[in-house]
């Protein structure tokens, strides 16, 4: 990232023809950073909208999402100033392993109604998943409530 923010004469765009290149063109390499995690993290607002009805394949989008913003934010970190983003940076992990966890139990519910060896047992596991669930989601609420607070890092 260093060596490109030195690079005196612009390459061709090669973004692409949908009408991004355009958007990015003039822009110097910081200020297209921030425009590209702003647009990721607007993409995560979105989907945060109501988060309290938001499905199982919206949480793993929101991880995908969140994933994004982390791997960007680790590749422009040099070049915007590392130490400021800690808090952020350690927020999105946080999340992410959320979400993992939250994905693995939903998956793990999902498996055990369609292949459950033991009928006796479902109903105990099943509740042993939702108390999980259960508290990541309280967990995954306070950790979002954090994120908000600190995104604005940019």
């Amino acid at each position: 990232v260093a060596w490109l923010s030195s690079v005196k004469t612009r390459p061709p765009a090669t973004i692409g023809s949908d009408g991004v290149t355009d958007n990015y063109r003039d822009l110097k390499l910081k200020a297209f950073a921030k425009r590209r995690l702003r647009r990721i993290e607007r993409s995560i607002m979105f989907l945060l909208n109501s988060p309290e009805s938001l499905t199982v394949e919206q949480y793993h989008a929101l991880r995908i999402e969140f994933k994004r913003l982390r791997y960007a934010l680790d590749f422009f970190s040099s070049m915007l100033g590392a130490k400021r983003f800690a808090a952020y940076q350690a927020s999105l992990v946080r999340l992410q392993d959320l979400l993992g966890s939250l994905n693995d139990h939903c998956t793990a519910s999902r498996l055990l109604a369609s292949m459950s060896p033991i009928k006796a047992l479902e109903p105990l596991v099943h509740g042993w998943i939702a108390g999980r669930v259960d508290l990541l989601l309280g967990s995954l609420s306070q950790e979002l409530r954090c994120f908000k607070e600190c995104r604005r890092v940019l």
